[in-house]
């Protein structure tokens, strides 16, 4: 059945760190260590990076196969269905799966669907045994799904094989419909630049085709090398004392501003989110679609924050439009075989054609441990009764 309209708040928690390399026993403790300030009852959602517990950058096949996981009974599902029964809340976590044997024979060795991120890697050890997955526990533990990589990294190619697209799921309000993706899959597909900002927006088309209330990102997302300061899309000064204001950082040096957090990288994602914002609705992209990124507390004219004035008010109530996607992008830190992560997890609120995503939690670019955000939301004709998938499409 279907319930009518009522406000509620979403509490959302963001776990960041830098797992060491392999280590998956030592990292479940560390996680589990980190999440212990988490009073049980005082969220709904907690979300993990990507292969949060194996670490990421595998050479092949033969180096990943002694991380592989079984689905539900692997560490990372263990650690899930735990920390979920503790905290009476929904958790999601990125881990590498194992193929079952059968999967494996019938994989051919050409992985389709893959994006065409650098020239086909191919090594004496590649080969399809895994799957770069997610999974999702609920409240007292239980498993409710499982979601894989859909649009694969190159790291990924050498091992996984590509998921059939995003993965939605009904759980009860206040978080609703939920949809799963995992960092590349936020990228444009192929035969689209990988690269691009501007459409197609896969992402964020489903989550509008599907009437999605949150949208969750699990990421191993590569540091963008851009210090703050020199970003194009944002204006350092106002911005700095904004972000020192809101997060309550301590005065620093401004050459160590970008140790706060990745803004190019947070940008880039607003981007290829923006049919979720942009003020005219998704449509508006055929006219518009030049139309440049507006982070809160960026830089504008005067005139452009008194036009959008009323919008950032209401984006920290429930929406006017009483349409909102809320976007959660959790990724981790560090640095592994010679690659940096970006930090800098995130929360967007974005109201529908409000012009303009606003960010209602952020990370540090090397800060490691745990942040929770409340989001006011309002679930419209959400369904009761049990949390079920309900949909797995791929949006092209």
């Amino acid at each position: 059945m279907y319930q009518s309209q009522e406000a509620q708040e979403l509490r959302i928690t963001l776990f960041q760190f830098s797992p060491k390399f392999g280590q998956v026993e030592a990292n479940a403790r560390r996680a589990k260590e980190l999440c212990s300030t988490i009073e049980p009852g005082t969220i709904d959602l907690l979300c993990f990076p990507e292969m949060i517990l194996s670490g990421y950058v595998f050479e092949d096949s033969n180096e990943i196969s002694p991380f592989l996981e079984l689905p539900q009974v692997g560490p990372t599902s263990q650690m899930c269905a735990s920390l979920a029964r503790g905290l009476g809340c929904y958790v999601l976590a990125g881990y590498p799966e194992q193929l079952s044997d059968r999967e494996i024979s019938s994989q051919s060795a050409e992985n389709t669907g893959i994006s065409d991120v650098t020239d086909a890697i191919s090594t004496p050890g590649s080969s399809i045994v895994g799957a770069n997955s997610a999974v999702l526990c609920g409240p007292n533990g239980y498993f409710i799904g499982n979601y894989r990589k859909t649009n694969l990294f190159a790291t990924d190619r050498t091992w996984a094989k590509a998921g059939s697209g995003f993965a939605s799921f009904v759980l009860p309000p206040p978080i609703g419909r939920l949809t799963l993706g995992i960092c590349m899959d936020l990228n444009a597909q192929p035969p689209a630049d990988w690269k691009t900002r501007g459409p197609p927006y896969e992402v964020a088309e489903y989550a509008l085709e599907e009437d999605v209330d949150v949208v969750v990102m699990l990421n191993a997302w590569l540091d963008s090398g851009v210090k703050h300061y020199e970003s194009k899309h944002s204006d350092d000064g106002e911005v700095m004392k904004e972000m020192k204001a809101d997060w309550g950082r301590e005065e620093e040096d401004e050459n160590d501003f970008d140790d706060i957090f990745d803004w190019t990288t947070v940008e880039f994602w607003a981007t290829r989110l923006k049919p979720l914002w942009v003020q005219g609705g998704a449509s508006s992209l055929l006219q518009h679609d030049t139309t440049q990124v507006h982070l809160s507390g960026s830089d504008s004219s005067a005139k452009e924050q008194e036009e959008s004035k009323d919008e950032e008010e209401t984006q920290g109530e429930v929406c006017a439009s009483d349409r909102r996607t809320i976007v959660v992008i959790c990724n981790r830190t560090g640095e592994e075989k010679g690659q940096t992560f970006a930090g800098s997890s995130t929360i967007f609120n974005m109201c529908h054609s409000s012009g303009m995503p606003r960010i209602v939690g952020i990370m540090g670019r090397r800060e490691e441990g745990v942040r929770s955000c409340g989001v006011p939301v309002t679930l419209t004709g959400y369904k009761t009764g049990p949390s079920s998938v309900i949909s797995t499409k791929l949006s092209r």
